[in-house]
């Protein structure tokens, strides 16, 4: 239960206060009640004294007191007895109501003893009125005294009686108080010593409390790594030490990030130094550096309309310190007319801050006339709205590098006519060696056609011969059997290899054609180079014909490109004829394999690889260069494999690589993709037949 300690003081408080509130309220009633009960027998004792005291005087004593007056002559007795008349009425009134508050038997013996007084008084009355002094003092001895005396007796007696059961009354009163508080006072220690039982039993629980949290303070305050264990939170206590033990675990982490930080700090404090001291450092590298570099230094200060030109600046132009003023005509005024608007512009768009950064090249004029290239560049400091306050700049002189840019540019431009002329040379070389591998291909393809053509002239002159001489026989009536039938094998033979000539021939000239299209054309198409291939190593093929070396070729027959044929008709050439030239050297025989295979989804690997002599290490890395060659004046231009190299880089989009081992052969590796890079101005070429273009 939440709060449980609070409501159990709060609770042990109320019944303490409510114990001793009720304790006094009783006490407080009891000595109220006890007081004004004594109050009530006090006043009614002197109530009933003060009645006996008045009734006793009023009645007898102010006689007796007359007496006494007439017998020392102070008062005459017509005197005296008028006033004992009226003290006599007074007198009785008096004793009325005095009667009315005694007990029944005093008020007979007060009723005896006021006759006696009343016969008394009349007998003083007709003494009076006898004026003997003689018997006067003897009736005030003999009878005034005696009857008086038992009145105020009595009246003495009655008020003695009424002391002694006022006093019994209050001795009973006070007794009863005096119980009542004892009996109200032990009532209260019962109860206070219940709470008390009570709050001892909780001050013990919470002292156990207390000191959980006190162990759990002095292990925090001895940083003791552990930490007692967390306390049921039932309680205020409890959550107190549960608070205590999370704040000093918060605490501990925030202590090892501080920690943490404070190295953090420590290195962020070291590096600050080393900055500084690199700070330092650069100012007085940058120092040397402007004094170095002959730059300027110049300040304008916007809000004071001052500007500040630096002795190495006034340098610039050939002024001494005391030569130049400081002030903005010195600059704007200096400046070359084709450049002032522009320069002008810049500065004012940079201080507005529609520009960034101030850095400008311009003319100056010098001091000797000559106009001057510097580089001026400056940097803002500016208010908190943006406002620049200073601008703060360097000026470089740099007509050198004008000079030498300018020479530059010369000789750019001059290399770049020379460039041009090179790459039109180039070109050119191209356009022969791609002729002279298509001139190339014409010869052989020339020389295959030639020989069938020669066999299948041949063979139809004899046909037309040997049939002229059947139509003669046949005109003569002379024809045989026998000789039309050797007419008719005759014939049959010779059409047979008339036709496998003519087919031969045909097949060659196909090929050529669509070889030579291809390299007139130049056009991305798609094809299958399984066949493509074929058809140019067929074209290829005279070139094996009276050599020694034969070629292996493996492509599958499904494998489709879209790409440039004529640039592999190129390749092909120029590889073939390059192995042709340079692999074979002195060897009695010789293998060029090629073959064609897949490399995932996107390429084909093109590999041409011999058995030959190889290529020494030191040439390998020069092969792919122009006119490098090592048969230089025996037929070799040194352009072949640069332009094979070109093709495949730049137009194919591929990657080709050379692997040689003197001795045992090359291999050049054609990694090509399938999808050629598609150049600017291509048109669409139809695909070749049987080829499908979704493939």
């Amino acid at each position: 239960m939440r709060h449980r300690f609070a409501l159990l003081l709060l609770a042990l408080l109320a019944v303490s206060i409510l114990i001793g509130a009720l304790t006094a309220m009783r006490i407080d009633r009891i000595d109220s009640n006890g007081l004004a009960t004594l109050s009530s027998i006090i006043d009614t004792r002197q109530q009933s004294e003060e009645a006996l005291r008045q009734t006793a005087w009023t009645y007898a004593v102010p006689m007796v007191d007359l007496t006494h007056k007439l017998n020392l002559g102070i008062l005459d007795a017509v005197t005296v007895r008028f006033r004992l008349q009226a003290e006599l009425k007074r007198s009785d009134a008096a004793w009325q109501r005095y009667a009315e508050r005694v007990p029944f038997t005093q008020r007979e013996q007060l009723t005896a003893a006021q006759a006696r007084t009343r016969r008394v008084f009349a007998q003083l009355s007709a003494i009076l009125a006898a004026e003997d002094k003689t018997a006067f003092r003897q009736f005030i001895q003999q009878s005034l005294y005696p009857a008086t005396d038992p009145f105020t007796t009595l009246a003495e007696e009655q008020m003695r009686q009424e002391v002694m059961r006022t006093d019994t009354i209050l001795q009973q009163t006070r007794e009863q108080v005096r119980e009542e508080r004892a009996q109200a006072i032990n009532t209260a220690i019962a109860a206070y010593i219940l709470t008390a039982f009570a709050g001892s039993a909780l001050a013990a629980y919470l002292i156990r409390r207390v000191k959980a949290v006190q162990a759990l303070a002095a292990a925090i305050a001895r940083n003791d790594p552990d930490i007692p264990a967390a306390l049921d939170s039932r309680d205020e206590l409890g959550e107190v030490h549960n608070n205590l033990l999370a704040l000093y675990e918060r605490i501990r982490s925030q202590w090892d990030e501080l920690h943490a930080q404070n190295d953090a700090l420590s290195t962020a404090m070291s590096d600050l130094s080393q900055s500084q001291l690199a700070l330092q450092a650069n100012e007085a590298r940058w120092q040397l550096a402007i004094a170095a570099t002959s730059s300027g230094l110049w300040e304008h200060d916007l809000l004071r309309n001052r500007v500040y030109l630096s002795p190495g600046w006034k340098s610039q132009l050939g002024y001494a310190d005391d030569e130049l003023t400081s002030d903005f005509d010195s600059w704007a005024l200096r400046l070359h007319p084709d450049d002032a608007h522009a320069v002008l512009d810049a500065y004012r768009r940079f201080v507005e801050g529609a520009t960034a950064d101030y850095r400008i090249e311009f003319r100056i004029r010098h001091r000797d006339g000559s106009w001057h290239w510097v580089l001026s560049s400056g940097s803002a400091q500016r208010d908190s709205g943006g406002n620049v306050l200073r601008v703060i700049g360097t000026q470089t002189d740099i007509t050198a590098r004008k000079q030498a840019e300018a020479e530059l540019i010369a000789a750019r431009d001059e290399a770049q006519d020379a460039l041009l002329r090179l790459q039109t040379t180039q070109q050119q070389m191209l356009e022969s060696e791609k002729l002279a591998a298509l001139g190339g291909l014409v010869a052989g393809i020339a020389h295959e056609v030639n020989t069938p053509l020669g066999i299948a002239v041949t063979a139809a002159s004899t046909l037309k011969e040997e049939t002229g001489r059947l139509l003669e026989l046949l005109a003569a009536n002379q024809m045989k059997k026998s000789e039309l039938e050797a007419f008719l094998a005759h014939g049959h033979e010779t059409a047979t290899l008339l036709l496998k000539h003519v087919e031969h021939a045909a097949t060659m000239i196909r090929s050529f054609k669509q070889i030579s299209v291809d390299q007139s054309v130049d056009e991305r198409r798609r094809f299958r180079p399984a066949e493509y291939f074929r058809d140019i190593l067929t074209s290829l093929s005279p070139k094996f014909r009276h050599t020694p070396y034969r070629y292996d070729f493996r492509c599958p027959a499904t494998l489709e490109l879209n790409s440039y044929p004529a640039a592999f008709t190129q390749i092909f050439t120029n590889l073939i004829t390059n192995a042709l030239l340079h692999a074979f050297e002195g060897r009695p025989a010789g293998v060029l394999a090629i073959s064609v295979a897949a490399r995932g989804h996107d390429h084909v690997v093109l590999e041409f690889a011999d058995d030959g002599i190889g290529i020494p290490e030191g040439e390998q890395k020069r092969i792919f260069e122009p006119f490098f060659t090592t048969k230089r004046g025996r037929g070799g231009s040194g352009l072949g494999l640069s332009i094979v190299y070109n093709l495949v880089v730049a137009q194919l989009g591929g990657v080709m690589t050379v692997q040689s081992t003197p001795g045992k052969g090359t291999r050049f590796v054609l990694v090509i993709p399938r999808n050629a890079p598609e150049r600017p101005g291509d048109a669409h070429v139809q695909d070749a037949p049987g080829v499908d273009p979704a493939r």
